[in-house]
């Protein structure tokens, strides 16, 4: 921390990220810094949303940005799924997700597959969208 703030000393518009353990010491810094460009996450704000998913689906990464919490996730195209007969481009444009892999079968998996591809059950795909969104299309996936 030492480091990071004296970085910040030396060029206010850098930010100073701090990750503490203890959700009131969190409170406490942002309070003491409160000023400044500094922003104070708790271990806790970290992993919640990993750990809200963790039973339902393989969240692969999350990513806050701002303040705005995004996940890649792996997800498995179920029989009744709302995916089932779309098409690449059409569950990316309707849902406002970005499908960055198609696994299906014993195929090679497809890095950015092309728009037209057809989803079918059984598909594996890797999807990157805010939290909000990867939530409401896991649930709609399950239905």
């Amino acid at each position: 921390m030492r480091v990071q703030y004296l970085k910040q000393e030396m060029n206010r518009s850098f930010p100073l990220i701090v990750r503490m353990w203890d959700d009131s010491l969190k409170r406490q810094i942002e309070s003491i810094f409160s000023d400044k460009n500094v922003k104070v996450m708790s271990a806790s704000d970290l992993v919640a949303p990993a750990f809200a998913w963790a039973a339902v689906t393989d969240i692969e990464q999350t990513l806050q940005i701002d303040n705005t919490t995004y996940n890649l996730i792996r997800l498995t195209v179920r029989q009744a799924s709302f995916m089932v007969g779309k098409t690449i481009d059409a569950v990316e444009n309707d849902e406002g997700v970005d499908i960055v892999l198609l696994h299906r079968g014993q195929a090679a998996p497809e890095v950015h597959p092309r728009g037209e591809q057809v989803i079918s059950p059984d598909d594996t795909l890797v999807l990157f969208a805010e939290h909000d969104r990867i939530i409401d299309i896991v649930k709609r996936n399950e239905d």
